[in-house]
């Protein structure tokens, strides 16, 4: 018999506590009002009318939590933003950051991993989405909104052109002269059953992630958001990444491994002969 097909979820609960007494207040029904929120659904009053609770999609990796529990705390953010500051608040949501001083070494793996060269495994579906924004664009655009007085909230996801996955590794090989051959695996089973996920700026586009490549960006781009080239960011990052600590580059937590790489490589050749 075939093992069941575990999930699991978070779940957080908040006390209510008048601001003025410190006491536990009965606030859940107004607190419930579907004006006041942006989780909807995801927010249940608990039988305690003090507590309230918050919990996620249901989720097959703890990753998948994580990311919902992320999101979660974003969306309480921004609403204390507007909360506190009403009108004249404003609010940016980038997307996947990169660039030099990238301290997630998610974008990272591709210059360093095209400039060793060889046979590399491109994942994902030719025309997949990508979206990115170099962080010294994000920042001059925060700066650029604080200096017009702008308010609102803002999609800042890049290029400005849509970017596809074939397009996005054509382009990083050529900026740093890569010697590389690509095998191209859009089987997103097979790369989900090797542990492939992910390998930003491309992501495996099914369930909760469906949509987090296709972000719009117009008005954020009205509003002043401008971009670099691609292969400025692909060389930067790569000039920079010698500067990184020696232990860090020795163990980078690059999502594809060398060893996870080499084993879908080898699979995949073995199913298609």
């Amino acid at each position: 018999m075939k093992a069941p097909s575990l999930t699991l979820g978070i779940e957080e609960e908040y006390q209510i506590i008048d601001p003025n007494t410190r006491e536990l207040r009965s606030y859940i029904t107004q607190l419930l009002e579907a004006d006041k929120l942006q989780l909807r659904e995801q927010v249940k009053a608990e039988l305690h009318q003090s507590m309230v609770e918050v919990g996620t999609e249901v989720c097959k990796t703890p990753a998948e939590a994580r990311a919902e529990t992320f999101g979660v705390a974003k969306s309480q953010c921004e609403r204390q933003v507007f909360k506190v500051f009403g009108d004249r608040g404003v609010v940016v949501r980038p997307t996947y950051i990169v660039g030099p001083g990238d301290t997630t070494d998610r974008f990272p793996y591709w210059p360093v991993r095209l400039a060793k060269g060889g046979e590399v495994l491109a994942p994902g579906h030719a025309d997949d989405p990508m979206q990115i924004v170099d962080v010294r664009d994000l920042a001059e655009f925060m700066i650029h909104l604080l200096e017009t007085g702008r308010r609102g909230v803002y999609n800042v996801a890049g290029p400005r052109e849509p970017l596809t996955a074939r397009r996005f590794y054509n382009a990083a090989a050529k900026s740093i002269g890569a010697n590389v051959r690509y095998t191209h695996i859009d089987d997103y089973d097979f790369l989900a059953a090797h542990k492939i996920d992910e390998a930003i700026p491309w992501a495996l586009l099914r369930g909760n992630d469906y949509g987090m490549m296709s972000v719009k960006n117009q008005k954020a781009i009205a509003a002043g958001l401008t971009f670099r080239p691609l292969a400025d960011t692909v060389r930067d990052t790569l000039a920079w990444w010698p500067t990184v600590p020696e232990a860090r580059r020795a163990k980078p937590r690059f999502t594809i491994s060398p060893e996870t790489e080499a084993k879908a490589l080898a699979d995949w050749h073995a199913l298609k002969g």
